[in-house]
């Protein structure tokens, strides 16, 4: 009979040890803490060296070209999957145009972005109807499925020189 109380006992403190917990408080409830994926960190410049002027083909009359300078920072490769030409006159969109991720590889070789790594590549955007600004869109996806979108302006004030189709040496494009 001893021998059964002892057992009870130690059966009553296990089971109000375990209902318990050995070190938490049970009036402070733990807050899960979910951690958030890191995302890339993309920058994109670009270059001083745009030109623009009247296009060879057929479909638009003017081009602009001009190098983009990208960089990824955090340790996140990406894709880029357009780069868009976004053309204003007077505060209204006049003309649109993409360069899809499969014009990009077809053009350059590849739409990747490494992670912690810089690349460069030469854009050219078309357009037809008159303009004064020129807002480019960078879109990426980086490797944990966040967006990104980069967005930077060409404008008369920027360093665009115009490209005669003239001239042997000038780019016609």
């Amino acid at each position: 009979m001893q021998r059964a109380i002892k057992t009870m006992s130690v059966l009553a403190a296990l089971m109000m040890a375990a209902a318990c917990g050995s070190d938490s408080n049970p009036t402070a409830p733990s807050t899960p803490v979910e951690a958030t994926p890191p995302k890339a960190d993309i920058t994109v410049n670009v270059g001083p060296d745009a030109v623009s002027g009247p296009s060879v083909d057929p479909e638009y009359t003017s081009y602009v070209q001009f190098t983009a300078s990208m960089s990824e920072a955090a340790g996140l490769g990406a894709h880029l999957n357009y780069v868009r030409g976004d053309f204003y006159q007077d505060d209204a969109l006049v003309d649109r145009y993409h360069l899809t991720a499969a014009q990009l590889v077809e053009e350059t070789g590849s739409n990747r972005l490494e992670a912690a790594s810089a690349r460069s590549l030469v854009v050219v955007l078309r357009w037809s109807a008159p303009c004064d600004l020129i807002r480019v869109t960078f879109q990426f996806t980086d490797d944990q499925g966040y967006d990104h979108h980069l967005v930077g302006n060409i404008d008369a004030a920027s360093t665009a020189v115009a490209a005669s189709t003239d001239d042997d040496e000038a780019p016609r494009l």
